[in-house]
């Protein structure tokens, strides 16, 4: 494990995190009014909610919560005062108990209790139930429902305990969906969605006395399909106008796309009536009678209501609570809608009870109307397994709001608009960075500006596109410019892409006072769009266009320039694609890494396949031509490198030089020098330095800015647990002058080859494998006081800060907490500058340029943090 310093030089706040939540029901569930919790992969993130203005809500990640092995198949919250539980089930059985303090300004871990092997199987779904001052977790997985006692609430200590006080044997049936309610005394109703297509209820006539003694009393009616969702609403006539007594409304949501509810209400027992024996909820009402006989529960179907066109995967009442105040019901579908329900008031007279007369009416009236629909209800969206309302609910008003979305496979690669190449940053010019991964996905985000109700400006870091959308899982990509991309997915070519208007459109809006850089000769296409039978997008300045066969998304393009309040996923999706400008062929195996350096006289893009040989462990080295945007192939390196895949390339910050590393371990420098091909400007790699110094795979590599234009110096990372620093320098003068030169005018032509030497200058070993790297330069007034900072991601997901001091030794500056790092491998670390200057930092005039750090993992999630030194 490396030492840290005695005082750390910097300062790291997790900015927000970008996830996708996972695709199964019951992994969204608000805590309050401010906060709610998503499941991502095998981590718990937390949302934190902010009304930015009367139509404008956004929703960014500030917490994430780690501690599951496996993915995290249901959560569950419940929220007194200032403190909230927050339960997690996971594939594998386990569960997690997580205590949480609302401070005001934020939310704040306090506790966490694991339960491992609670059940032999994924567990489906998790309710948590308060009863005056004690907390049950009920939990279903397999053929068995567990009950849990969980004491949380104690304001004396910060401590979560729970223990088994009751479960449920199914026999050969497998649980979907639960939920329970306490009913008068200390009875519990418990009902439970099997793989019988049947609701069962289950009561415990004395629960805080005798939890054990749990009996099925009945089963409903079959459904056509799998019930995927039950919602409670337990209702007395002190607080509703609608009941008469105690009344239970049971909804529950099927596969089949309809939505039954159930009421249940107690009656005093009369003399007479014995225990029914059917077990069958029919059309007729059914008498439930608890075993001493005070209470009988009358249980018949109220409703059928039919809006969906798709499996209904949740339903849940709205909150209610006061006098004149409507019933309200909530389900989602995988028809792409959210539909709101609301009990007819026309209606109010007829109250939900067991007298004659009221019945009649109830059969006569369709009470339950829907009466709002919401969500995406078109497109190539999967459709909803979800939605949940919070506690400060109204039905006043709905509108979409802005929420950080993220990848929903591991994401691989991430890159800076490459104008922190210069020596320092822009603060007038737009930051952005764009990601891709393993769900095929390339998405750009921004930081952008909303006007707040106060008249003020908010900042918020927001998905403003999604430049390609393809048809394999991406490996690579890198930003040429700030208009021009490239990529590498799993296929044997690359592709570059150009901005669309529709996309510098977002800047104008969102960004004013700054700008992207786009040059002058580029031709911005109006939109792009994916061809019926194409892999990728292509632009579009037509309304047709009949080469590629394409529609423009069939809208306006006035349409898609326009400002827009919410980027909802329709509008990624549809309006901000890039144009697919060329493919590069020349690989004979799927690309894997690729790079490039872009200058005022040559935008070039070196790549690498996968390789088991020399053969394919070639570097092409692909140039733009100067009089055109057509891309040739310049230079291959053959087998003079590598003999396995290349799995990192680097250009130096003056183009002179590529760094590449491999998986057999070596370390190639090669030198980039401008030659004339049939009177044409092109470029060769030459060969200066092979090292092998490591003992396992190389996976990444990073060059680090020099105030000396003939000194470089470059990091490797290791799955050996070390990073190494290494430098070289110039041998003639000559060299030394065309490095100069070089340096000043960008690459010129000539045919000197040049001749370093390189050193290991030191290094730093981790408790795990280097997976991720990159450094910045910290300049300030005194160049005796400037440094690198430098980020390592490991392969348990940890991360660090280190410092470069004097070239002879790193010191560690921060260790992420368990909260800030990732859970799995890191596959990718950034900063958001090359160098940065302290003083003009700290200045007036420049008093917002900041540093921003972009890690991304195999736990699907990609976190920003703000780094300040």
């Amino acid at each position: 494990m490396p030492e840290e310093a005695n005082s750390s030089s910097v300062a790291v706040k997790l900015e927000t995190c970008f996830a996708a939540v996972n695709r199964c029901p019951n992994c969204v569930k608000w805590i309050n009014s401010n906060y709610f919790v998503i499941a991502a992969f095998r981590t718990l993130v937390l949302y934190s909610v902010r009304r930015v203005s009367a139509t404008i809500t956004t929703a960014a990640g500030k917490v994430t919560l780690n501690g599951h092995d496996f993915l995290i198949s249901c959560v569950e919250s419940n929220c007194v005062n200032n403190f909230a539980l927050v339960a997690s089930g996971d594939k594998k059985g386990n569960l997690i108990l997580w205590k949480l303090k609302d401070t005001g300004t934020s939310i704040e871990f306090v506790s966490k209790s694991i339960l491992n092997n609670v059940h032999q199987m994924t567990i489906n779904c998790i309710k948590l139930l308060i009863d005056d001052t004690n907390s049950y977790l009920f939990s279903c997985a397999g053929s068995s429902i567990k009950v849990f006692s969980v004491k949380w609430m104690s304001l004396d200590s910060s401590d979560v305990s729970s223990n088994l006080v009751a479960a449920v044997d199914l026999g050969r049936s497998i649980a979907f969906q639960l939920d329970a309610v306490f009913t008068v005394g200390s009875s519990l109703f418990l009902f439970a969605a099997l793989d019988d297509c049947r609701l069962h209820v289950f009561l415990c006539d004395n629960f805080k006395d005798d939890p054990t003694d749990v009996r099925k009393v009945f089963r409903s009616e079959a459904f056509d399909d799998w019930i995927r969702g039950i919602s409670i609403l337990y209702l007395t006539d002190s607080v509703s106008q609608f009941v008469n007594g105690d009344t239970i409304l049971v909804a529950v949501s099927s596969q089949d796309t309809f939505i039954q509810i159930f009421t249940l209400y107690a009656i005093q027992s009369p003399d007479g009536v014995n225990d029914v024996s059917s077990t069958e909820i029919g059309m007729r009402k059914t008498l439930i009678k608890n075993a001493n006989g005070e209470v009988t529960w009358n249980i018949y179907p109220e409703s059928i209501l039919s809006a969906h066109t798709d499996k209904v995967f949740s339903v849940q009442f709205l909150p209610y609570g006061e006098k004149d105040v409507e019933l309200g019901l909530l389900s989602s579908s995988f028809d792409r809608s959210v539909v709101l329900w609301s009990y007819d008031l026309t209606c109010s007279t007829s109250k939900l009870t067991g007298g004659v007369e009221s019945d009649s009416r109830l059969e006569e009236a369709n009470v339950w109307q829907d009466v709002m629909r919401v969500g995406d209800l078109g497109g190539n969206d999967l459709g909803f397994y979800g939605a949940h309302r919070s506690k400060s609910y109204s039905n006043l008003s709905w509108r979409s709001s802005l929420t950080s979305s993220g990848h929903f496979y591991p994401p691989t690669s991430v890159d800076w608009n490459p104008d922190h190449c210069a020596v320092e940053c822009d603060s007038k010019s737009v930051k952005y960075f764009v990601t891709c991964g393993k769900d095929k996905i390339v998405r750009a985000v921004s930081q952008i500006e909303l006007e707040d109700e106060g008249g003020g400006k908010t900042s918020i870091w927001q998905e403003v596109a999604r430049p390609q959308i393809h048809g394999y899982e991406m490996n690579c990509l890198k930003l040429l410019n700030d208009v021009t991309l490239v990529s590498c997915g799993d296929e044997k070519i690359l592709r570059v892409f150009d901005c669309t208007h529709s996309f510098t459109s977002v800047f104008d809006n969102f960004c004013p006072g700054r700008s992207l850089q786009i040059p002058q000769t580029f031709e911005l296409s109006k939109t792009a769009a994916v061809p019926a039978l194409g892999l990728s997008n292509k632009a579009v300045d037509d309304r047709f266009d009949e080469q590629h066969n394409v529609f423009a998304q069939k809208m306006s393009f006035d349409d898609q320039v326009s400002p827009v309040n919410v980027f909802t996923n329709a509008h990624l999706a549809e309006r901000t694609l890039w144009g697919e400008k060329i493919k590069l062929y020349g690989h004979g195996n799927e690309v894997f890494s690729v790079t490039s350096f872009c200058s005022d006289c040559a935008k070039l893009i070196a790549s690498a396949s996968k390789a088991t040989s020399s053969e394919t462990a070639c570097i092409l080295l692909w140039v733009y031509g100067s009089t055109s945007d057509k891309v040739c192939l310049a230079d291959s390196t053959g087998g003079l490198a590598h003999t396995l895949t290349v799995t990192d390339l680097n250009f130096s910050p003056d183009g002179n030089f590529l760094l590449s590393v491999s998986r057999d371990r070596s370390i190639c420098v090669f030198a980039v020098l401008p030659r004339r091909v049939n009177e044409k400007q092109s470029y060769t790699l030459a060969l200066q330095h092979k090292v092998e110094f490591h003992k396992r795979i190389i996976w990444k590599s990073c060059w680090l800015s020099s105030e000396d234009p003939s000194h470089y110096k470059f990091l490797t990372g290791s799955r050996d647990k070390t990073i190494v620093l290494w430098k070289f320098s110039k041998n003639s003068q000559s060299s030394f002058d065309w490095i100069k030169s070089t340096c000043q005018n960008g690459l010129e032509s000539g045919d000197c080859i040049l001749s370093t030497r390189s050193e290991k200058c030191c290094s730093q070993s981790f408790s795990s494998g280097v997976t991720a790297l990159d450094g910045v330069h910290i300049g300030c007034d005194q160049i005796s006081s400037a440094y690198h900072l430098v980020c390592a991601g490991l392969e348990n997901g940890q991360l660090f800060l280190a410092k470069l001091v004097d070239d002879s030794e790193i010191v560690i500056l921060h260790t992420f907490d368990s909260f800030s790092s990732h859970v799995l491998d890191v596959n990718s670390v950034k900063f958001s500058c090359r160098s940065v200057n302290v003083r003009s930092a700290k200045s007036e005039e420049e008093s917002d340029e900041k540093l921003w750090l972009t890690t991304l993992s195999n736990d699907h999630i990609v976190k920003l943090f703000k780094i300040d030194w």
